[in-house]
């Protein structure tokens, strides 16, 4: 052991740099491309990785377009936490006003039914309704329309029947009073001559003087027919309407009494017809009142149609929301404004006798506090005030002509599916119109 330790220590090196010999001659058998390739692998990774860092720290940043902008605005400097922070704060405050913009959208347009018998009216609710239908609308003596008289104090011009009865009361009540009988002269008057020839000077003027007056007493002209009714749940004595026939027509009902609080909004400040923006209401047209033609587009902006058959039971519920993507479609409309689940779109016509200098006025109170919108003139022409003369009507010295606009109407689905009976609801949902 000892000779052992002497040979260690004498040639240690010379054994030393014999196992390094060895081993590098075991290595060079050992292969390394395994090695090679891993090691390339990870540097490429990391030439990648480098090249997305510095692309990142060099790229051109914009600010986000704003509405109408096509081209962005460069971005100065990177937002700090504090940038960002403020810049949520004013997301989340912009947020909280767009909700409470659309809660005052849908307080705004909200309407109250005729009677409170939506969604599911029952029993003598469809009598009742009918009544309540027709006493405003027609009125209970079927004469004078409660929306004409209330909402625009409207009047017609007198009929030749209604200028002879009253011919005949002033005769009766005024002048045949006044004879003197003929005692020599059974049924004769001394004095009829000269009573009948006052009489005929009150007489000649009379029916120019009835219209003066109904010109004076009234804020605009409207016939009976200038609105519509629907004739099935006005039937008196028919069947009672079903649900679905309340619920359209009570839309349209909506949309008439808007119509005639913008008339009348329109014609506040004038004392009567000569005076007024609005001399003359010729027709609201509404489309019929099923879904298919009362509303413009389903849901989905695809326009229903009556089919046959009935709706699948397993129709997903109608919703209400605000942030639906809404449809367009500008071949329906010049706004191109679809049904959605925000909102339901119904078109109707006015045709109006108007003075000239008034129409944007006209316009703007349609439109104001309210969600409806003129979309189109369809025309503009002169009155033909001689005709109208002969006809009764008396506009006054301004230059009038009869317009017609045709409007849309949208109803807040918020507060309106509340309301709507379950067939309507599945009606909508699928944009077919049960039997």
């Amino acid at each position: 052991m000892d000779k052992v330790k002497v040979i260690l220590a004498k040639y240690w090196v010379a054994i030393l740099c014999g196992v390094i010999a060895l081993a590098a001659v075991i290595t060079s058998f050992v292969p390394m491309d395994s090695f090679h390739d891993e090691l390339h692998k990870k540097l490429q990774a990391s030439a990648g990785n480098f090249k997305k860092s510095d692309d990142l720290l060099h790229k051109s940043r914009n600010k986000p377009l704003l509405p109408g902008q096509t081209t962005p605005d460069p971005l100065t400097f990177f937002p700090s936490k504090t940038v960002i922070a403020t810049g949520e704060a004013l997301r989340d405050q912009l947020n909280v006003e767009s909700e409470k913009s659309v809660k005052t959208v849908v307080e705004i347009n909200r309407h109250t039914p005729l009677l409170p018998i939506l969604p599911n009216p029952s029993g003598v609710d469809g009598i009742n309704y009918r009544t309540a239908y027709v006493k405003r609308l027609v009125g209970q003596d079927a004469v004078k329309p409660t929306i004409m008289s209330d909402v625009l104090n409207a009047g017609a011009p007198p009929t030749p029947e209604e200028v002879k009865a009253e011919s005949d009361r002033i005769w009766k009540t005024e002048f045949e009073t006044q004879l003197v009988p003929d005692p020599s002269n059974p049924g004769k008057s001394m004095n009829e001559d000269s009573v009948k020839a006052q009489f005929k000077v009150i007489d000649d003027s009379l029916a120019v003087r009835m219209r003066q007056d109904v010109a004076k007493a009234h804020k605009i002209y409207c016939a009976k027919d200038a609105i519509p009714i629907d004739p099935v749940v006005a039937a008196v004595g028919a069947l009672p309407p079903d649900p679905r026939k309340i619920w359209w027509s009570q839309m349209q009902l909506w949309v008439i009494e808007d119509v005639a609080k913008a008339i009348a909004e329109a014609n506040q400040a004038a004392p009567n017809v000569v005076a007024a923006p609005v001399k003359r209401l010729i027709k609201i047209e509404l489309s019929g009142a099923d879904q298919a033609m009362l509303f413009t587009g389903t849901k989905n902006g695809v326009s229903a149609a009556p089919v046959g058959g009935s709706v699948d039971p397993n129709t997903p519920p109608l919703v209400a929301d605000a942030n639906t993507p809404v449809p367009s479609n500008h071949a329906v409309s010049p706004t191109g404004r679809l049904c959605n689940n925000m909102y339901d779109v119904i078109q109707f016509r006015l045709e109006m006798v108007v003075a000239v200098k008034d129409i944007p006025w006209i316009i703007n109170s349609i439109c104001r506090s309210r969600l409806m919108s003129v979309i189109n003139t369809e025309s503009i022409v002169s009155e033909d005030i001689a005709a109208a003369d002969a006809a009764g009507f008396t506009y006054g010295p301004d230059q009038v002509v009869r317009v017609s606009f045709r409007c849309e109407a949208l109803f807040m689905r918020e507060w309106t599916i509340p309301l709507m009976p379950e067939p309507v609801k599945k009606s909508l949902a699928t944009g077919v119109v049960p039997n």
